[in-house]
């Protein structure tokens, strides 16, 4: 027993040093892994559709799914390179409008604050800020043509895939583990993406219509925040809100902007999706939180991002074999896995 338990902490140990080191091969191909589970079901959604007399082949339906999203993503990519060209060459007025709030910040502490504020420094480059945003994203144009990489390889293996799956697994409770794994990451991507869509049109719509020059990075950046489960809404709120007090210098907007802003994420986090998702995660919500955490750690930003689909994947495989089924029940929400 005590052999068998010192196995799994060892287990345990190397999985997470191989996660931790392997992070520059491992995240990029589980990013183009995912993505190809959710065009294949969509390509496969597609296909069975009739338009008139005529249906689409698988193959025809891929490549239209993928093509649209690439289009999608280069468009999106031009607009939130134009938007954070514009504030970077406007960046003085808000450095101006941050020293005045700093100024007022000091002047109040100094009457109303029984320690000194010297130990904060207010010493802020907006045009050093924005740039730096910029070129995260350009950087992250360089790891996604990694993942396209990626992509294409897995695209052309495919049916060597399914041949190796087939021998290697011949019995259909493994098929069957499999396909449930494609359902429901396809599920959670195509209702989290009608959902992040829908958050990030309305922060845009609520963030131009009080005329904020970060309306489209904020719109963008919502939509890719609401992959990341509690973190995600915070700082779509919290962000807005603190731009809109540098551009502004007017509270009563910024209060106007976090109060919208908060009553589209209860609206669409707190009711429309958990409608829309329905039993189907199944994922106890501290665990949630724990092993996003442990995946922030472990790989950034991209690692919140595949928390829930890992989680996922790993509650069903748990699930389906008597050895783990305790671990299952761990992860689920209420104790009942199917």
């Amino acid at each position: 027993m005590f052999f068998k338990k010192l196995e799994i902490y060892i287990t345990l140990f190397l999985v997470f040093i191989i996660l931790y080191f392997g992070k520059f091969l491992l995240l990029p191909l589980f990013f183009s892994i995912f993505i190809f589970i959710v065009l294949k079901s969509l390509s496969k959604k597609i296909s069975k559709i009739k338009f008139h007399v005529v249906n689409i082949s698988y193959s025809l339906a891929f490549l239209i799914s993928s093509l649209i999203s690439l289009s999608l993503i280069y468009f999106f990519g031009i607009l939130l390179n134009e938007n954070l060209s514009k504030v970077i060459s406007n960046s003085d007025l808000y450095q101006n409008n941050m020293i005045f709030i700093f100024n007022k910040i000091k002047e109040f502490s100094q009457n109303n604050l029984p320690f000194p504020t010297n130990m904060f420094s207010f010493d802020l480059d907006f045009t050093i800020i924005f740039t730096k945003i910029l070129n995260s994203f350009t950087n992250f144009a360089g790891n996604f043509s990694i993942i396209i990489l990626y992509l294409i390889f897995i695209i052309i293996e495919e049916n060597f895939f399914n041949i190796k799956i087939n021998k290697l697994f011949s019995s259909n409770s493994t098929k069957k583990i499999i396909d449930k794994i494609n359902l429901e990451i396809f599920n959670y991507f195509q209702i989290k993406t009608f959902t992040s869509l829908l958050t990030g049109v309305s922060t845009f719509a609520v963030m131009n219509f009080f005329n904020s020059d970060l309306a489209i990075f904020f719109g963008i950046l919502s939509f890719i925040l609401n992959f990341i489960p509690f973190l995600g809404s915070l700082l779509s709120i919290l962000l807005p809100f603190i731009f809109s007090l540098i551009q502004f210098l007017n509270p009563f907007d910024s209060s106007l902007i976090i109060i919208f802003l908060l009553v589209v994420q209860i609206s669409v986090g707190n009711f429309l999706e958990p409608r829309l998702m329905g039993k189907s995660l199944n994922l106890s919500p501290m665990i949630m939180l724990i092993f996003l955490s442990l995946m922030g750690q472990l790989w950034g930003i991209g690692g919140m991002f595949l928390s829930v689909p890992f989680l996922v994947i790993l509650l069903i495989i748990f699930s389906n074999f008597t050895s783990t089924k305790k671990i299952a029940l761990f992860l689920s929400e209420k104790g009942e896995i199917n």
